[in-house]
């Protein structure tokens, strides 16, 4: 199966079968990995560090939405970029 930088997918499925996908997703985050994948596809994600998370949730006219957006990075470079940070004490001269 082709590895993408990029992986969309949308299509209308039952209840049952998003929270399959969402426990998925928990699971992948516990574990530390997980694969998203169709026939066009798949993409391999390893959260790690300290993940972005948005929300939004939209109820117009009985048109529902709920949009959940998590993202890290995965350099470590980027990880660190603002350094690290030490406090210390010492003795006045």
């Amino acid at each position: 199966m082709t590895r993408l930088k990029e992986f969309e997918y949308e299509a209308l499925q039952d209840r049952e079968a998003v929270v399959g996908y969402l426990k998925a997703v928990c699971d992948g985050f516990s574990k530390g990995a997980l694969r998203l994948g169709s026939e066009e596809g798949e993409i391999l994600l390893q959260p790690s560090g300290m993940i972005k998370v948005g929300v939004q949730a939209v109820n117009k006219g009985g048109k529902v939405k709920l949009s959940i957006k998590l993202g890290w990075t995965d350099r470590e470079e980027e990880r660190n970029k603002a350094g690290n940070l030490y406090v210390e004490a010492l003795e006045e001269d």
